[in-house]
């Protein structure tokens, strides 16, 4: 192996651990993030002297959702790193990695689907019916509409966040706005154009 390619790969190998290492951090940041978001809410499911207000829920929902996409997209940047760092100086696998890095983010599993959120869903259903016992509690959190601010009525989710919008409210905006639409809940880390094909309906 000739010194520059040695140089190379000694200049790769501590870019990329230095990239890991502030990748192990986020990490770190992101799993204390979705632990303290579930000890909140079981703190306000404990309280039985508060009352469960659904907006509060909602956001609380939309704040673990993006919190989850982004430890998924963490962990796909990790993996992806370790990849690199076993094909180094190998170039021609290294433009192999790079080309199916953007196919690789957008497998992530849907954030609304994991054991974590399924977890949040339980504790605020025990929250409903500790709160509400004369209500019917129904089989999922009712969803506030981030542009009416009206419960759900016909739920259609964001494909690459998971959020959940009603689809008359969402379509009408979308419809309406000249410019480039992003999600339009407060926080989310999307920054794609939102179209109305990345529109499904919740129960698929």
């Amino acid at each position: 192996m000739s010194q520059s390619s040695k140089s190379r790969r000694f200049h790769c190998s501590k870019g990329s651990a230095e990239f890991t290492s502030l990748l192990t951090e986020l990490s770190d940041a992101s799993r204390s993030l979705l632990t303290e978001i579930q000890l909140t809410c079981e703190f306000f499911l404990g309280e039985n002297s508060y009352k469960a207000e659904q907006d509060y829920l909602n956001e609380l929902g939309n704040l673990l959702s993006s919190a989850l996409l982004v430890n998924q997209k963490i962990t796909a940047d990790k993996r992806s790193v370790q990849s690199m760092n076993e094909a180094a100086g190998c170039l021609e696998r290294m433009q192999e990695l790079m080309d199916t890095y953007p196919t690789v983010l957008a497998q992530s599993e849907d954030p609304t689907r994991t054991k974590e959120y399924a977890r949040f869903i339980e504790v605020c259903q025990q929250l409903q019916r500790q709160t509400s016992a004369s209500s019917e509690v129904s089989a999922t959190v009712r969803l506030i509409d981030p542009i009416t601010k009206k419960p759900i009525v016909n739920p259609v989710r964001n494909i690459h966040c998971g959020h959940v919008y009603e689809k008359e409210a969402i379509v009408s905006l979308l419809q309406m706005s000249k410019q480039p639409l992003k999600c339009v809940c407060l926080g989310c880390p999307n920054k794609r154009a939102l179209r109305l094909e990345d529109l499904k309906p919740l129960s698929s």
